[in-house]
């Protein structure tokens, strides 16, 4: 039975699906006991953390001693939002310059969710946060710059990785 659900469920989808339901139900759970400024504030935390901490284990994986050109940035973060987010999520990363990269998020899974829950007017997006401990996990200087929040986003935004190649 185990080895024919695998056959149509990939493994990988099924355990960031979980991953997923799990992130989701500790952050109810954390409202429900804290308020939601705690939940917000704890998720701000989390996410800039997992982020350095998924990206330094992406690219050990692969191998990859040092990130050197926008090219490279931009594929290693492909890799990661294709491995770490669910198909529901919809980018593009678009090499500008050798010292800007653009990340687009056309369709974010998370502010549909948060749409069905009435919460965007109070939610705090970590993506930011999230970017900004990839680059810092590539061993690249520089920032990201979001250009909007959950409460003006309408699930579409872009990020703006301004790199500072030394």
């Amino acid at each position: 039975m185990g080895k024919q659900l695998l056959e149509n469920v990939t493994r990988e989808k099924m355990l960031k699906d979980m991953w997923l339901l799990h992130d989701s139900r500790w952050f109810i759970k954390v409202i429900g006991e804290f308020g939601f400024d705690a939940a917000n504030k704890l998720n701000q935390e989390i996410n800039k953390s997992i982020g350095r901490t998924e990206m330094k284990r992406l690219i050990k994986e692969l191998k990859r001693e040092k990130i050197g050109s926008a090219k490279e940035l931009k594929e290693i973060f492909d890799t990661a939002v294709e491995l770490y987010l669910p198909d529901e999520h919809q980018y593009e990363f678009e090499v500008y310059d050798e010292h800007t990269v653009l990340g687009k998020v056309i369709k974010c899974f998370i502010h549909s969710h948060l749409e069905k829950a009435g919460t965007t007017s109070i939610y705090k997006c970590p993506g930011k946060l999230r970017c900004d401990s990839w680059l810092e996990a590539c061993g690249v200087k520089g920032e990201s710059i979001a250009d909007k929040t959950a409460q003006d986003c309408n699930g579409r935004c872009t990020i703006t990785y301004k790199i500072n190649w030394e």
